[in-house]
């Protein structure tokens, strides 16, 4: 399996050595559709997304030092009417030998456990069932209490703009799925109504929800350092309404992104070339350790329709969003 993924490599980056004058567009990855004529949340799970917005990548292409300071060498200016490939450096992955059979595997069977996914549906009539706007994304438990003997509490992270409401309806439900299909409703997420926490979610796209159950689940353990370029990393999320598809590629590099409408992070993302879609927002990226190291929130396409790369909030600035949202691990 580890020479078909090598074989893939070698022709990426051929490809990439062709590119010229490309414009590649920049898409937030949740589904969103306006539902009103609709019964049923699993008829249009899978729609892609209507109204999103194409925009440039924005900056410089900047090549990781494992999660240390990170540097301008080898930095790549990005037009608006041109895109240059993400820079060739020399490898600094740690992964070493993998055996890509057992990591699958161990994925499959029991990191899956840790991964949701996120409908989020919007009213303007209480205890009505007909939602006027819903959208999907993904999340990944990260942290769990024990409420009682039988009770677990878990938090889940994801994307802001997974979980963002409109102010143009009244009434909302979060429904979180886990892994065997099991729904959860989410507990009253309270930093809808706190200003100071809202802003702190939107400037890094980043929130938290909350369910209990009786179900033990997993939850998965954090990296300390971001990713260096090159490594492997593995997304997992709930793209196009698939259910915890699995993808794996490489980071080629960290970048500045602009998606126009509002949300300009401030710090730089993690691009890599694991394909997803719309519906992976708030996936998790793993590393080979199965460590969550980033959370996917965006994706660009080429002219053509062709995947282009994934975009990923490094786990450093996760972390940081943690200790300011209060958040202990």
């Amino acid at each position: 399996m580890k020479g078909v993924i090598e074989s893939k490599r070698s022709h990426r980056k051929t490809r990439m050595k062709k590119i010229i004058a490309l414009t590649i567009s920049v898409f937030l990855l949740f589904s969103m559709t306006s539902c009103a004529s609709i019964s049923n949340i699993s008829d249009f799970i899978g729609d892609t997304v209507p109204n999103a917005i194409a925009t440039q990548i924005k900056n410089d292409i900047i090549p990781a030092d494992n999660g240390e300071n990170s540097t301008n060498a080898q930095k790549n200016n990005v037009s608006d009417d041109q895109s240059t490939p993400l820079p060739s450096s020399p490898s600094s992955s740690t992964d070493g030998d993998v055996d890509y059979a057992k990591l699958i595997n161990k994925i499959t069977t029991d990191t899956i456990k840790a991964c949701v996914n996120i409908t989020t549906a919007e009213f303007n009539t209480q205890n009505a069932t007909i939602p006027l706007k819903s959208s999907i994304g993904s999340g990944v438990i990260f942290k769990a209490t024990k409420k009682t003997a039988d009770i677990y509490h878990y938090y889940v992270l994801t994307n802001y703009h997974v979980a963002e409401l409109s102010d143009a309806y009244k009434y909302y439900k979060y429904t979180i799925t886990d892994y065997q299909g099991n729904e959860y409703n989410a507990l009253d997420p309270s930093w809808l109504y706190n200003d100071n926490i809202k802003n702190l979610c939107k400037k890094n796209d980043l929130t938290i929800l909350e369910f209990e159950t009786t179900t033990e689940l997993k939850v998965l353990s954090m990296e300390t350092k971001d990713p260096a370029i090159n490594d492997t990393l593995i997304s997992i999320g709930q793209p196009q309404g698939q259910q915890n598809a699995i993808t794996m590629g490489n980071v080629k590099g960290y970048t500045s992104v602009s998606l126009q409408g509002g949300f300009v992070p401030s710090f730089n993302v993690i691009a890599h070339d694991a394909p997803i879609d719309h519906g992976n927002s708030g996936g998790a990226i793993l590393n080979t350790d199965l460590k969550l190291i980033g959370i996917n929130f965006a994706g660009s396409w080429e002219d053509d329709g062709t995947f282009a790369y994934g975009y990923g909030i490094p786990i450093k600035t996760v972390r940081k969003f943690l200790s300011d949202y209060g958040i202990s691990l």
